[in-house]
């Protein structure tokens, strides 16, 4: 038996643009100009990345550029930038030594003539 533990920080994510403003193809990014905290909680069993307040925030600033403003046309939008929760994880496995045969002393036999 063995383990092998798995810890990472923070994975990344990023607010996409509803606008399609390069091209249909390559939504744009969001671009955060202003303070925006990112805290899971869990409301009614669904979870959230941003609180009640600051998802408000940015609900109700997109369309005046604060704290989080749409990209302008051929922006890209900035990619990444919040981070969300890291996890833990434990991978259990368990194995056996074999001892290699030489060639042709194979056990097992097949009928034969």
């Amino acid at each position: 038996m063995g383990g092998l533990g798995r810890w990472t920080s923070g994975l990344p994510f990023n607010l996409e643009s509803p606008a399609y403003l390069t091209n249909y193809d390559n939504p744009a990014m969001s671009f955060n100009v202003g303070h925006v905290i990112t805290h899971r909680n869990i409301t009614n069993g669904v979870p959230h990345v941003f609180t009640a307040a600051t998802a408000s925030a940015i609900n109700n600033g997109i369309c005046f550029g604060n704290p989080v403003r749409l990209p302008y046309a051929g922006e890209a939008g900035q990619r990444n930038i919040f981070r969300g929760d890291g996890y833990f994880d434990i991978r259990l496995f368990a194995h056996q030594e074999l001892e290699p045969r030489p060639l042709g002393q194979a056990e097992g036999r097949c009928g034969g003539l």
